[in-house]
């Protein structure tokens, strides 16, 4: 595995199993819709950003607002929070590589206040250099979490900079960007998928 000097983490499903967490979540935005969906959709659209799930839904422009509010307003709860988990090697592999002197980023599509409410729940908010959230930039694919990532690293080297994220948006965000990109699929799911795969973070050490 080609090393890098700077690794670009998302967060979601990546560095951490959020997928229970998100039962809640999409429980009370679309309650407020006066329907469920179920566990396969609610696995699918872990790895869609907001508008996607407002398009495939078919959510009417009068109700987006509300089930916005709704969604953003469990994503934070107790509830949800307490329920992400990292998975085995996630804490073990970022170590490993600040211990070899490269930088840790995570860029995500997530909001500053949830990614750090779930940092903190664990005592690692140390681990990462810095932070790029919702707030920042505008939703991936388009690359502009990245160039925000890019900002905030001094003497950033593209060739040795790497996104690491666990659906085709964030392998498409990187090349966007003009960066390398890993997929992380744990589940087998991208099987004609042609870059470069990893079924889990501690293959990051290989």
């Amino acid at each position: 595995m080609k090393q890098y000097d700077t690794y670009i983490f998302d967060f979601d499903g990546t560095l951490f199993d959020t997928r229970k967490s998100l039962i809640p979540v999409w429980n009370a935005g679309f309650s407020y819709l006066g329907y469920q969906i179920g566990e396969e959709k609610t696995a699918l659209y872990m790895k869609l950003n907001m508008s996607q799930v407002i398009e495939l839904e078919k959510i009417p422009k009068d109700k987006i607002e509300g089930w916005g509010k709704r969604v953003i307003e469990a994503l934070d709860s107790k509830e949800s929070i307490s329920l992400i988990t990292p998975y085995d090697e996630t804490f073990e592999t970022i170590k490993s590589l600040r211990n070899r002197g490269a930088r840790c980023i995570i860029a995500s599509g997530n909001t500053r206040k949830h990614i750090m409410m779930v940092l903190e729940q664990h005592h690692v908010e140390s681990l990462f250099d810095e932070v790029v959230s919702a707030e920042d930039t505008a939703s991936k694919p388009k690359p502009d979490v990245l160039y925000k990532a890019f900002a905030l690293v001094p003497n950033l080297n593209k060739d040795k900079a790497v996104y690491v994220g666990d659906s085709l948006l964030d392998t498409a965000c990187a090349g966007a960007a003009g960066i390398d990109g890993i997929l992380v699929e744990r589940n087998e799911e991208y099987g004609d998928y042609p870059g470069i795969k990893i079924d889990n973070l501690s293959r990051l050490l290989d």
